[in-house]
């Protein structure tokens, strides 16, 4: 009876790794057709980068299966990041130009400033993110985020912020890959 528990134990973890590869190959497949999809717009053949930001932003969105997502402009070493891009099903009017302080996030703005993926898997808890807590997560409904600063001329330029509405959020590999 033990050793039929333990190689039916074996066999579930077995089926929850090949539903795992299986889902993560989903997402690798899902983010080539929105590269696809991109390349083939009609904004970049135009040159229209207003365009081209709104529909890159509404790709990642679609792709990593979440309803808010954000590009913020500004040198993150400065005072501060502006909204200039959303998706966001309920609210996309209100958060464009939206300026946000480095003297009101301190850590945020120094994590940015280090120039890595913030993987905020609870954002209410992570200590680069907590600080939103009262003025944006909790009015929001944010359960996790995972920001990615934009580098254009080897600078950081911006930040891309993928925003999961609900509880917390755990972002795989492959999330963050398909984000950066």
């Amino acid at each position: 009876a033990d050793r039929a528990r333990e190689l039916s134990l074996r066999t579930g973890e077995l089926q929850d790794a090949l539903a795992e590869v299986a889902a993560n190959r989903l997402k690798a497949l899902a983010g080539q057709e929105a590269l696809s999809r991109l390349v083939r717009s009609p904004a970049f053949r135009n040159d229209d980068l207003s365009a081209i930001l709104n529909l890159v932003i509404e790709e990642v969105a679609a792709t990593l299966d979440v309803r808010r997502v954000t590009l913020w402009q500004g040198s993150v070493d400065a005072a501060s990041i502006t909204c200039i891009a959303a998706v966001d099903e309920a609210s996309t009017a209100a958060i464009l130009g939206t300026v946000l302080g480095a003297g009101d996030y301190p850590r945020y703005f120094s994590a940015l400033a280090a120039g890595e993926v913030i993987v905020a898997d609870d954002a209410q808890t992570h200590p680069a993110t907590r600080e939103f807590n009262q003025a944006y997560l909790q009015p929001n409904g944010i359960g996790a985020m995972l920001d990615v600063p934009v580098h254009v001329g080897g600078r950081i330029w911006g930040v891309a912020c993928i925003e999961h509405l609900g509880g917390a959020r755990r972002w795989s590999p492959q999330d963050i890959a398909l984000a950066t």
